[in-house]
């Protein structure tokens, strides 16, 4: 019963991402029209949607999958998009390093994909962008915590997988600012 309960709870939450990733897809098209800045944030958005299931559901981010999604949003960051794409690419690598820090000083309090998640959101988006995106993701991540806490009885121990709370943070920050990037 509780295989079938949490495969079940599995299925419908990567229904749930994608339904998210399609609407937010059609929202940049419309927004944004097919520019640079709307490629940007369609890959970044379908790296974030992949992870946080993937994060979901095994607790554990494919750090293959990140390796190759970080370069080639890196490469794109640099090259194509206008704003200030070194900038935005030494602040997520020195975000990306801190959380990294972090990580290993916590003992994994922090995952090591979450904070190359982190550096990744910071190269592509800035500073601004990313810390908002961050800042959400820890407020909404610490009421879950709390909540869960309360009604489930777990300990702080217990873990929470921190990406799906980036990923629609990301959406959330986007779809406020509506085109004001």
């Amino acid at each position: 019963m509780e295989s079938s309960y949490r495969k079940l709870k599995n299925i419908l939450m990567v229904i749930f991402f994608l339904e998210a990733f399609i609407i937010s897809e059609l929202y940049f098209l419309l927004i944004y029209g097919f520019t640079h800045f709307m490629i940007l944030l369609s890959v970044l958005s379908f790296v974030l949607c992949i992870e946080s299931v993937s994060d979901f559901i095994n607790k554990k981010i494919r750090m293959d999958f990140m390796f190759i999604a970080i370069a080639l949003l890196v490469i794109y960051t640099v090259f194509f998009y206008e704003k200030s794409g070194f900038l935005n690419l030494f602040i997520g690598i020195v975000i990306g390093a801190l959380f990294y820090l972090i990580s290993i000083l916590t003992k994994d309090g922090i995952g090591k994909g979450d904070a190359f998640i982190v550096g990744l959101i910071f190269a592509c988006l800035g500073f601004k962008m990313g810390l908002l995106i961050l800042l959400i993701s820890l407020l909404i991540l610490s009421l879950f915590g709390i909540a869960k806490i309360f009604i489930q009885k777990v300990r702080l121990s217990t873990d929470v997988p921190m990406l799906p709370f980036l990923y629609f943070s990301f959406l959330f920050v986007i779809f406020i600012c509506d085109g004001c990037m």
